[in-house]
């Protein structure tokens, strides 16, 4: 299947990005949907459910790619592209994504985002992954590495 070959929301006439209709209604509706709290995942499911295409054919949203749309500043009006939505609306989008951080508590200089990736055993090297196992922890979510084998008996404790 063939890609898009300019951003969603524009097709490109005589080498040149202009709005394609159709899909500024959908992005109007993915800001307006967004801005009164509906989260991304949702819209997505909303979107997937409906069956609006990504691209030709394809129905592929997902929460990532609605929320790089929605941080690109090229929907404003940047590098030529005619403008869908406004540099206000683009702030008042970042916006509803710093007040939905759930994430900005989290110290990423400690704890597991100090091991360097890939994680390898220290006695014999082999690659490792981090588990969760919430049935032998009490509802407890204990994390424990294995070798990339999965084999409960080389389970490495990460020191606790």
């Amino acid at each position: 299947m063939r890609g898009r070959t300019a951003r969603y929301g524009y097709r490109i006439e005589n080498g040149k990005p202009v709005i394609a209709e159709d899909e500024r209604a959908v992005l109007e509706q993915i800001c307006a949907w967004y801005r009164n709290g509906i989260s991304l995942g949702n819209i997505a499911e909303k979107l997937n459910a409906a069956g609006v295409s990504y691209q030709p054919g394809e129905t592929g949203w997902n929460k990532a790619r609605l929320m790089r749309m929605l941080e690109d500043e090229r929907y404003t009006g940047a590098d030529g592209y005619p403008p869908i939505w406004s540099g206000e609306t683009r702030d008042a989008l970042l916006q509803c994504k710093r007040q939905r951080n759930t994430q900005k508590q989290t110290d990423r200089k400690a704890g597991i985002y100090c091991l360097p990736v890939p994680v390898v055993c220290a006695d014999c090297g082999a690659k490792m992954r981090r588990t969760v196992n919430r049935w032998q922890s009490g509802g407890k979510l204990p994390k424990d590495y294995r070798r990339d084998n999965g084999k409960a008996d080389n389970t490495h404790d990460r020191g606790r």
